[in-house]
């Protein structure tokens, strides 16, 4: 850090604001930055691998069952059949070598780790340095650097030493694990006496790393991307890209083989594309750790006292508005590492971005979930990298927003909606998805891109759950610690984040394939399993075809299903406790009264479709099952469906504040309140007249309720309990 002589002020920076029990923001983008390393590694690790013998092997099994490189993903799996033998056929083989990719990640981890522990040493190499004490012999400077170690809050002063060779007026930081070192310029030593307020500043400035302990975590940020260079992205250009030049114009087949070329072009293109992208990410996530920590240190340095006239200086002491960046200018704002005089006079100005993260952030932190997921799959089973992964984005997010939300109850400014980081984050899933290729086979988009709209609206309704639950939690906050509190709300933004990425992973990716029900026949599934007059029901079965293989895959999920209950029930608890008492907020009489409304409103939804099934109900005496049960439950499950849902847009539409929470509580009471009166008219199905279904005689049955509420509740039952529910 160097300073220019003092001036008079324009600008008076706000205090920093300690929000206990909440992580910088320094170490969310260190989590940020080792995720997306994780995933470039594992990705160009995982491709690099193919050049080492034995080769792909799972590629071989492929052909050998029908794959053809050149054809569409749906093709593919409707001509190689079953995985089963894909997966038996690589099993069979000595070495299919997937744990090269994650051995490759560990050589790359202990390559930094050796770096971390080496950077200090060599910045502190006696060749350039001397000690403190041989250029200050009376001690005035060590007294007066301890005297500023205790004003910026720190037990005991770094050690120090001086670089007389460099004439600058600044500092640098540098050591670990407790043990620090600040290294003096020369032109900073001396300007103790002909600039003290520059002098002042600088060195509580580098205070305010050590206080923020973010040292450590620059140095490994250093020592991460020079491993990752060195180790990854180097052999990957060598390799890959020779691989093409080789191929296309040379003919030699290297990484190419010779059998699938010129199939193979296109993805060794991607390959190269993707990795390109993958550089550029963890690119931009390590500038944006080291600015950030700069710009975060300013603030506190100005918080313990330092004079902000040093920044208003070194920025050119204009208090006009800068003007708006050319594009090349944001880019070259975006790519550095240290941030601008004006910019830093800025953040002293307006500290509100330290506290959240920028939407480059949200954009690489959803890139990188759904492009490690899918790594991960390799490896491991889906439920397992789901947890692996959404438990680091749920955090960062749930984090970051809390730091967002607190900075502005403790400031009185404009809390967020999380809008804009949903959408910034369901960007980075769309890209993450395009750039994985899992779907896209040899081409660059999948045949239904519109599907990847889910990930989009998902990632708005996830950060603006959270986002309106920490508004919920620290309107009341007085000053006191959240740790509790966030403990619990990150426990709850990990269930939602990782049922989301498990349904994604398991159900909705596939529909990007095409028409995966069609294709495999599972209408004449269907109709074989329920016999009746499905001619008189086509669009019924259409529906069906296209939705009961997602519902029974998404009713055998315990995690979705606990997800699914804790976005209502959550807020609901939430409310009840922490709710500020006469702020405008509506009592929980009043709250909950949407949500019996929608209740009653499925309530006559399912009282049709009994009417409606009345009227082609099968004669006395025969048995109810096969179309007629199934569609019964069908219908039933959508009038409860569509209820909710306009009981939510309605919520929505006129609640003020807390229109998601309330939207979704009243459709999650709405749920609750459909599924015990449809247990009701169940239980005395036979004593309904018009509305009789599956009983005959006027009986009550509370127990025939049970199949007919599991059917619902849970689709993988579905064709066992219709039959049982038929028959009670």
């Amino acid at each position: 850090m160097a300073e220019p002589s003092a001036a008079p002020a324009t600008a008076h920076p706000p205090s920093t604001v300690r929000l206990p029990g909440i992580a910088a923001g320094t170490t969310l983008r260190f989590v940020l930055l080792l995720m997306t390393v994780l995933t470039a590694a594992v990705t160009m690790l995982g491709e690099l691998a193919q050049f080492l013998p034995p080769q792909n092997h799972a590629l071989a099994c492929d052909l050998a069952t029908g794959f053809d490189p050149a054809s569409d993903e749906l093709a593919n799996l409707l001509r190689t059949g079953d995985p089963a033998a894909v997966e038996r056929c690589v099993s069979s083989l000595p070495y299919a070598g997937r744990w090269r990719a994650p051995a490759g990640v560990l050589a790359v981890l202990a390559a930094a780790a050796v770096l971390y522990l080496w950077l200090p040493l060599w910045r502190n190499r006696g060749s350039r340095v001397v000690p403190l004490s041989r250029l200050d012999p009376d001690g005035a400077a060590r007294a007066e650097l301890t005297a500023l170690a205790g004003q910026a809050g720190l037990a005991a002063p770094p050690g120090f030493v001086v670089d007389p060779a460099a004439l600058a007026r600044g500092a640098v930081t540098y050591g670990w694990f407790g043990r620090y070192t600040v290294r003096l310029h020369g032109g900073l030593l001396l300007s103790r006496m002909t600039d003290p307020e520059t002098f002042r500043a600088t060195v509580l400035h580098e205070y305010a790393h050590l206080r923020n302990r973010d040292v450590g975590i620059s140095y490994a940020v250093v020592a991460l991307f020079r491993a990752f260079a060195g180790l990854v992205c180097l052999p990957y250009l060598v390799l890959v890209g020779g691989s093409l030049l080789g191929a296309q114009f040379f003919g030699w087949f290297v990484g190419a083989d010779e059998v699938l070329w010129p199939a193979a072009r296109t993805p060794l293109i991607r390959q190269l594309v993707v990795a390109s992208f993958l550089l550029v990410m963890v690119q931009l996530a390590r500038v944006d750790i080291l600015r950030h920590r700069e710009l975060h240190a300013d603030a506190d340095a100005v918080a313990a006292g330092a004079d902000v006239r040093v920044w208003a200086t070194a920025a050119g002491g204009d208090p006009e508005p800068p003007r708006p960046h050319p594009v090349r200018a944001r880019l070259r704002r975006l790519l550095r590492t240290h941030p601008s005089w004006p910019d830093r006079r800025r953040s002293l100005a307006d500290p509100a971005p330290l506290y959240a993260l920028s939407g480059v952030q949200f954009f690489l932190l959803g890139w990188a979930a759904l492009f490690l997921v899918l790594q991960l799959e390799s490896i491991t089973s889906t439920g397992v990298a789901c947890w692996v992964v959404g438990t680091p984005v749920a955090a960062v997010v749930t984090i970051s927003v809390w730091r967002t939300v607190g900075y502005a109850v403790a400031t009185g400014g404009a809390a967020p909606t999380g809008v804009a980081a949903g959408s910034w984050l369901g960007t980075g899933l769309v890209i993450g998805e395009l750039t994985s290729g899992f779907t896209g086979g040899p081409q660059w988009f999948p045949p239904r891109p519109e599907v990847l709209l889910l990930l989009l609206l998902a990632a708005i309704v996830f950060v603006g759950w959270i986002t309106q639950c920490a508004r919920l939690r620290l309107a009341s906050w007085r000053g006191g610690p959240l740790r509790a509190s966030l403990g619990v709300a990150l426990a709850a933004g990990v269930l939602v984040a990782v049922a989301g990425l498990d349904l994604w992973q398991r159900i909705l990716r596939l529909r990007l394939l095409g028409d995966l029900a069609g294709a495999f026949g599972f209408g004449d599934t269907i109709t074989r399993s329920f016999p009746g007059p499905w001619d008189a029901h086509q669009t019924e079965l259409s529906l069906l075809t296209r939705t009961l293989l997602a519902l029974a895959v998404a009713g055998a999920d315990q995690i979705a299903i606990g997800a699914a209950v804790v976005l209502w029930l959550f807020p609901l608890v939430w409310w009840t406790w922490w709710a500020p008492r006469g702020g405008g907020l509506p009592g929980l009489p009043r709250l909950l009264l949407p949500g019996l409304a929608g209740g009653a409103v499925c309530l006559l939804g399912i009282v049709a479709v009994m009417a409606h099934q009345h009227s082609w109900q099968p004669p006395a005496g025969e048995l109810r099952v096969g179309a007629f049960a199934l569609l019964y439950a069908w219908w039933s499950v959508a009038a409860i469906w569509v209820g909710s849902a306009v009981t939510a847009l309605a919520v929505a539409a006129t609640a003020r504040p807390y229109r998601l929470l309330r939207a979704l509580l009243a459709a999650g009471l709405a749920q609750i309140v459909a599924l015990v009166g449809l247990a009701v008219l169940a239980s005395v199905d036979g004593c309904l007249g018009p509305l009789r279904t599956m009983g005959d005689s006027c009986h009550v049955l509370p127990a025939v309720a049970w199949p007919l509420l599991v059917i619902l509740t849970g689709p993988r039952c579905w064709p066992s309990s219709a039959r049982r529910w038929s028959r009670a």
